[in-house]
């Protein structure tokens, strides 16, 4: 497991707008997945909804159907 965190020293300072989390368990498949976090705390369906919708538009708008870069 790797945690990343941030710290107060200056020099290193690396603050984060966001972050995701890859999870997995003994559970079954369909319980494992991401987990998408903001700097305020998670995001709600509406907000993941939304990531997926403008993710899957740039997809088909750069694949045509053939599987060929557009």
């Amino acid at each position: 497991m790797f945690n990343s965190t941030v710290t107060e020293d200056d020099g290193f300072l690396c603050p984060a707008d966001g972050a995701i989390m890859i999870t997995a368990s003994h559970l079954p498949y369909n319980r494992n997945g991401f987990k998408f976090f903001t700097n305020a705390g998670g995001l709600g369906k509406a907000d993941i909804k939304n990531i997926l919708e403008h993710a899957a538009d740039i997809y088909n708008k750069r694949w045509d159907r053939d599987g060929v870069v557009g």
